[in-house]
């Protein structure tokens, strides 16, 4: 797979036999999502730039990379990958390291599905972002940078968790409950504690 200095052309990724990794439980399936295969980043003499599979199974590589992102096809799977080559490359040129922390990270996530991978590969560039603006941050001398990379920090580590916190719902398909424990006191004295459920509606109060 080669590309240019610039932006990242699409990278051509071995189908996979999806049906030996699709499940119909999600949860399920979640346990047998391998890890992300090791890439390697080339620079070839013409300029362009290789990207390859570190593993000495290609084959098997190739079907390891579409499951541990989300087991959609194989042209999704490409786009992803070079989307996260380019997220991931500080100056020209991408680095075999930070491709390799960042479909870690996603492996950690254990995406089911395409849109777990894409939200899990944001999550993967948001992370190394705000640890270079942290190094950044360590570095500079004068108050005005230092202001200007603590916003930028604190902004992509709310980012962050935010993305969380959408993984959490997406996976939980979105529904929230509420137990609010309340205690009763009769006329003789004796307490009688209990739980009320509500499910949405404004001030806790059942719709």
């Amino acid at each position: 797979m080669k590309q240019g200095k610039g932006d990242a052309q699409e990278t051509a990724i071995a189908p996979a036999d999806r049906g030996n990794s699709q499940v119909a439980n999600a949860q399920d399936r979640g346990k047998h999502i391998p890890k992300p295969p090791r890439m390697k980043v080339v620079d070839k003499e013409d300029g362009s730039i290789s990207i390859a599979f570190d593993e000495k199974d290609e084959s098997a590589a190739a079907r390891q990379l579409v499951q541990s992102l989300g087991d959609g096809e194989s042209s999704f799977v490409a786009s992803l990958l070079n989307e996260l080559v380019n997220g991931t490359k500080v100056g020209s040129t991408p680095k075999s390291s930070d491709l390799n922390y960042a479909l870690q990270i996603v492996g950690a996530v254990k995406p089911t599905n395409e849109l777990e991978a894409i939200l899990a590969s944001q999550m993967a560039v948001v992370h190394m972002a705000a640890m270079r603006h942290v190094r950044m941050m360590n570095n500079v001398d004068l108050i005005p940078q230092l202001e200007v990379q603590e916003k930028t920090v604190s902004r992509l580590m709310r980012t962050f968790a935010m993305q969380m916190e959408a993984l959490r719902k997406y996976r939980s398909g979105g529904e929230q409950r509420v137990i609010v424990k309340h205690v009763t006191v009769n006329d003789g004295g004796q307490a009688i504690v209990g739980n009320v459920s509500t499910t949405g509606g404004r001030d806790g109060r059942k719709s």
